[in-house]
């Protein structure tokens, strides 16, 4: 997991080693290029990549929701359960992991 840039570098080794990974998330980041994602590895490799941003006050969130667009049209599958309300920042981020943990345990 990480938290913003560190969400990118996250989401960057995913794209790097898909599917070596079970429990992915990102908060407040973007995808990036899709070219030579292998989706069907993701899929396959990974249980859980769980997606956060904070509502239209994150600096981010434009490029976040062109991420979903992208995952979506490769094919990759990914939770997100909507914008958490606020900014770019630890309010929104510590809504986000008190989400996140139980979801790690309960698999």
């Amino acid at each position: 997991a990480g938290l913003s840039m560190g969400g990118v570098q996250t989401l960057g080794v995913l794209k790097a080693h898909p599917g070596e990974f079970a429990y992915v998330a990102a908060f407040s980041c973007w995808f990036g290029s899709a070219t030579g994602v292998d989706a069907a590895a993701f899929n396959n490799g990974t249980k859980m990549l769980r997606l956060y941003v904070g509502d239209r006050t994150d600096f981010v969130y434009p490029m976040f929701m062109a991420s979903l667009a992208t995952l979506d049209a490769l094919g990759v599958r990914y939770e997100f359960d909507g914008v958490t309300p606020g900014p770019h920042g630890w309010d929104v981020w510590q809504k986000n992991l008190i989400d996140l943990a139980p979801r790690l345990f309960k698999r």
